[in-house]
């Protein structure tokens, strides 16, 4: 087998230019079967890849904050709860110590492009779980018989303990503004 197989394209040599500019995460989708990989590049143009999907509840890692914590390093909080992954080690930030949750990829830069390394033969991490599923809005029905979401802009579903989707009425729950978003009753 060739060494080069788990090795993937990630960004084009023409995209690094502009993404490492910007300053910016990036998620891309990657391997088979495809997973949301986050990209952060830190202020030496070093290039780290872990799951774009919190470990705890599948959070957009995308949508939260970069913070340079003293003894740890750089890391990205989790917008929807808080939580801190290192984003070389995909640790969780736990207190005073480190632990497993967030699956990091090697990255290697040839030509000007980007490579991740899609190995996945080691241990089960807490994101790979969510690793597949898309951004904000997704949502496991687990202990209740039926669960009523409703988020800006989507419509209002009951989810049933077998998976099954109905669609209710496209509204915000009475008495709430129209920028109400329910996600605290989801975790």
């Amino acid at each position: 087998m060739d060494a080069d197989a788990e090795w993937l394209l990630a960004v084009s040599a023409e995209d690094m230019v502009q993404w490492i500019a910007s300053k910016c995460l990036k998620v891309i989708k990657l391997g088979s079967p495809l997973r949301h990989i986050l990209l952060v590049a830190d202020s030496t143009a070093t290039v780290y890849a872990m799951d774009a999907r919190c470990g705890h509840r599948g959070g957009p890692l995308e949508s939260g904050d970069m913070e340079d914590l003293p003894g740890v390093g750089l890391c990205i909080r989790c917008p929807w709860h808080g939580h801190r992954f290192q984003v070389e080690s995909g640790h969780e930030v736990v207190g005073g110590s480190l632990r497993p949750s967030q699956r990091t990829f090697p990255t290697e830069i040839r030509h000007g492009a980007l490579f991740v390394r899609m190995n996945l033969a080691s241990d089960s991490v807490p994101s790979d779980s969510y690793a597949g599923t898309e951004a904000a809005g997704h949502i496991r029905a687990q202990e209740s018989s039926s669960l009523s979401l409703w988020l800006d802009g989507c419509d209002r579903q009951a989810i049933g303990v077998t998976g099954e989707v109905t669609a209710a009425a496209s509204a915000p729950p009475s008495g709430h503004s129209s920028d109400y978003i329910a996600d605290e009753f989801l975790f």
